[in-house]
């Protein structure tokens, strides 16, 4: 079977949410030209047990341990052979019209690397799913809300690129690695993910080291997919913001610090 499409989700403690991602996932892409790898990172539920159950119909990669996101993803690019590689949060639900616009434009622009699209709350609210550069403000206002009043919104408007064109597809710096599909060239070409990122910016990297190759990142807000957002099971606000902060130290090291 010739595999055109493979698409990655990487679990972790997912159970709750993986069931209705996968379908939604089954029912996007045509199983007589694609795949659907997922790899779980040592969950302590029973997302497991309900991979299972979807066993005859999925690559399932189980590690011993936690190895991070970006690490997660990267043993699925390791396993898959299509020529387009969906990567997608298991909080997401996608459409065959999102899958398909996206190979579309992946096909007809030659150039660009990665796409990704409209995001949306299950009520419709639109998701800000592109950025700008990550400016050490932008991130602590979009974290902590005492900062976005210190700042202002007009810098994590910036940052989360409100005051961008929300119609017609468009370059972008980057686009967060909940929905974005990568043609295979350019992540043999580019590398797949650092995995120094444990989680968070690991989709920065990847697009800033993109764009230094020649690769270019598009935005597509005719295309939509639903993200729960923050359903899939909770590290801590804590530990989440260590993580955001360790992986943001990270990208600032590689591609430059900005305030």
């Amino acid at each position: 079977m010739l595999i055109r499409t493979s698409s990655i989700v990487v679990t972790y403690n997912s159970s709750s949410i993986i069931t209705d991602c996968l379908q939604a996932t089954l029912n996007a892409l045509p199983a007589e030209s694609s795949e659907i790898i997922v790899v779980d990172n040592a969950s302590r539920d029973n997302t497991l047990e309900i991979l299972k159950g979807f066993k005859d119909r999925l690559k399932i990669i189980s590690s011993k341990e936690n190895v991070g996101f970006g690490a997660g993803v990267n043993r699925g690019i390791a396993a898959c052979g299509g020529e387009y590689v969906l990567l997608i949060n298991p909080d997401l639900m996608i459409t065959s019209k999102c899958v398909e616009g996206m190979m579309g434009f992946l096909e007809g622009h030659e150039k660009v690397g990665a796409v990704g699209v409209k995001l949306v709350y299950p009520d419709g609210r639109r998701q800000p799913s592109r950025r700008r550069y990550p400016l050490l403000r932008g991130v602590l206002a979009n974290r902590i809300g005492m900062m976005k009043k210190m700042f202002g919104k007009e810098i994590l408007d910036h940052y989360l690129m409100e005051d961008a064109n929300n119609t017609e597809p468009e370059e972008v710096e980057w686009i967060i690695g909940a929905c974005i599909m990568f043609r295979r060239r350019a992540l043999q070409e580019v590398g797949r993910f650092d995995e120094r990122f444990f989680l968070y910016f690991e989709d920065a990297d990847w697009c800033y080291r993109a764009r230094k190759t020649g690769w270019k990142v598009f935005y597509l807000p005719q295309f939509e997919a639903v993200h729960l957002y923050k359903q899939e099971s909770r590290q801590g606000a804590n530990r989440q913001l260590i993580w955001h902060i360790k992986s943001l130290a990270r990208l600032y090291k590689k591609h430059g610090f900005r305030f």
